[in-house]
């Protein structure tokens, strides 16, 4: 279940979001510039790091690759071909 608003977010909800804000933030990244780095809205970021929408599979996955392996946004938009 999606929450509407932050009052009605369970405890899973917020750590979600919380977890998506700490890893955008040991990649020294932004809302907006995670949003980019992503292809999504900014406003889409905003809900992943309060909790609001759940962060997706596949970016959980990215991010943990991203982290254990040590790859920045912009050394990963390389790998892809992105830059």
């Amino acid at each position: 279940m999606v929450a509407r608003t932050k009052k009605h977010l369970t405890a899973e909800q917020k750590k979600n979001g919380a977890n998506y804000a700490k890893l955008i933030k040991g990649f020294g990244l932004t809302q907006v510039e995670a949003a980019r780095f992503l292809g999504v809205n900014e406003r889409t970021s905003r809900r992943y790091a309060s909790g609001l929408w759940p962060t997706p599979r596949a970016v959980n996955i990215l991010f943990s690759i991203m982290r254990k392996r040590r790859i920045s946004a912009e050394r990963a938009e390389r790998y892809a071909g992105l830059l």
